[in-house]
């Protein structure tokens, strides 16, 4: 029996199929699981399933009608997660399908078909299969390509009868329907398939927790999930991305998760968004069901438009840039995350490593019940800047700013990013006390902090001699140099970050003023998105780019500088 699923790894690792990095490690994936004792490929099930969806019409436009044949990169996918299976109990080794790849490509409809397979040929009786998204007409819009599916087959027609809001697999006892967030009754599901549409746009993983609680009883439980790039820089699909990038990659052998299959499809970091190549390596489907055509009108239309380049990078490449409007490049910033980097690496510095590496820190205090800020940045002599970042949120108000702020402070402090002080309003005593402890094993030069937020922290710190704390102005005059400094590290890779999905949050909110001369500084008129990371930033940068002033030795081993 032929292998397509194998014959697609191999062309794409020949150079003979365009791919990305992902979907090459995707493939070399595929071909060392070949030689796994434990896993088999069911090539009978791969059949089963490709057959299946060629017995189904198409409904829109040119292709009206005709049969859902699955081009070669979607046999891949649907075959590898249908077709993987256990040796030991013969069941399917995936329960999670991951698939991101740019709009147009053919999603949609394909998951239909999987919606309509997991009724009628996966051999589960009861089955509960729910569309989901986070809006009812986003969930419908699955739910509606298989009743239009349906509506052209008279086979279906004898099996399957649908409603506005159920299909019904009677003989087995089977629905399908569509759900979202504020849908009822969600505590009582048993779902044996979950279909998630764009999922991107989904703000907290509520709604898939239910599915996932009511997987229990099912012995192949299967969520498939489908989107195109967002512009929310943290999300559960950058979650779930990262953790996929963490699973594909083959130099991480021991980060695995075999319930996972996933399908990225983007470019690689120093392909031309505008070549043709790259847009083949994107979409799979391009020349197919999408043309070169609309692609090369897009390109086109983002040459003008800063705007429209951000889509066509997010939409067209799948390259999560962030939105378009904000001061900082997040593509840019994206690039300066840095995984492996570690403050425990400049605990404890020698005597002559701390003359030639100094850390400067920010400070951003919290008036009441907002995030507070510490930026560590340290300047090394390979000239590129390592900065590091601790925050701290009252515990009481952490559900009411996730609530208020749609971003996941709660997961945020579960993984360490984010520390909770206690009580309802900012506890000056707990962060100080941070300050103390981390300042016992870092070679601070200074600390930088605004005037009027921080007086009463900053002059315990002076009091007991922690560190040598510095104001730092927030107006045009010394909130530019520092920002338009970051910028241009930024663009020249002068500049890395440890990985902090709260600092890179900031990031995306930071929009600025600008006065008469080009000179930017902060704008705080929008209070729900938080730049309090930025702030703190701003003013360790402001420390390390002003020169100290010459002076005599001070009489008590302290400098005092203006800024």
């Amino acid at each position: 029996m032929d292998d397509p699923v194998t014959e697609y790894a191999l062309r794409v690792l020949d150079g003979k199929l365009p791919a990305g990095p992902l979907v090459i490690h995707a493939c070399e994936r595929h071909m060392h699981d070949l030689q796994r004792d434990d896993l088999f490929l069911d090539l009978g099930e791969v059949h089963r399933w490709v057959r299946f969806f060629s017995m189904l019409r198409q409904f829109k436009d040119k292709f009206y009608g005709k049969p859902l044949v699955l081009a070669l990169w979607q046999v891949f996918r649907v075959g590898s997660v249908m077709g993987w299976k256990w040796r030991a109990s013969g069941l399917r080794r995936y329960q999670v399908s991951f698939n991101k790849v740019p709009r147009k490509n053919g999603k949609t409809t394909e998951m239909a078909g999987i919606g309509l397979g997991g009724l009628l040929i996966d051999r589960v009786r009861g089955a509960e299969v729910y569309s989901l998204a986070t809006k009812s007409d986003q969930a419908r819009i699955v739910f509606n390509a298989g009743k239009s599916m349906i509506g052209l087959s008279k086979g279906l027609q004898k099996r399957l009868r649908d409603t506005k809001n159920v299909i019904l697999y009677a003989k087995y006892g089977s629905v399908w329907k569509p759900l979202n967030k504020e849908s009822k009754g969600l505590d009582g599901l048993n779902p044996s398939l979950g279909l998630y549409d764009e999922f991107a746009q989904w703000r907290d993983v509520e709604l898939r927790g239910k599915i996932e609680q009511g997987f229990g009883s099912r012995s192949e439980p299967l969520e498939w999930i489908i989107t195109t790039e967002g512009k929310q820089l943290e999300s559960p699909c950058c979650e779930l991305t990262d953790h996929a990038k963490n699973v594909l990659c083959p130099e991480q052998p021991d980060y695995v998760d075999d319930g996972l299959f996933a399908y990225l499809a983007t470019p690689f970091d120093d392909d031309d968004p505008g070549a043709p190549s790259t847009w083949e390596r994107c979409n799979p489907n391009l020349g197919v069901g999408k043309s070169f055509k609309s692609i090369q009108d897009l390109w086109s239309r983002a040459q003008h438009l800063k705007s429209a380049l951000h889509d066509f990078k997010t939409y067209q490449l799948n390259i999560l840039v962030g939105e378009s409007s904000g001061f900082i490049d997040m593509e840019r910033w994206q690039l300066a995350q840095d995984q492996n980097l570690r403050l425990d690496a400049f605990k404890g510095l020698s005597h002559a490593e701390a003359k030639t590496i100094k850390c400067y820190q920010g400070l951003d205090l919290a008036e009441t019940t907002d995030l507070s800020a510490l930026v560590h940045l340290f300047v090394c002599p390979d000239d590129i800047w390592r900065v590091f970042v601790d925050f701290w949120c009252p515990e009481e108000h952490i559900e009411l700013r996730a609530n208020t702020d749609k971003v996941p402070y709660r997961r945020w402090q579960e993984d360490g990013f984010l520390r909770s002080t206690p009580g309802n309003a900012t506890d000056f005593d707990f962060i100080e006390a941070d300050i103390c402890r981390m300042a016992e094993s870092l070679n601070v030069a200074e600390l930088l902090y605004d005037r009027y937020k921080s007086q009463y922290v900053v002059q315990n710190l002076t009091k007991e001699k922690v560190v040598l704390c510095v104001p730092y102005g927030q107006g045009y005059k010394d909130a530019s140099p520092a920002l338009k400094e970051i910028e241009r590290r930024l663009l020249n890779g002068k500049i890395k970050f440890a990985y902090n999905p709260v600092m890179t949050w900031c990031a995306s909110n930071l929009k600025v003023d600008i006065d008469p001369a080009g000179n930017v500084k902060p704008n705080k008129k929008k209070a729900n998105l938080r730049i309090d990371g930025m702030s703190a930033l701003m003013n360790a940068v402001g420390g390390a780019m002003l020169p100290r002033k010459k002076k005599g030795p001070p009489e008590d081993g302290w400098e005092v500088r203006s800024v």
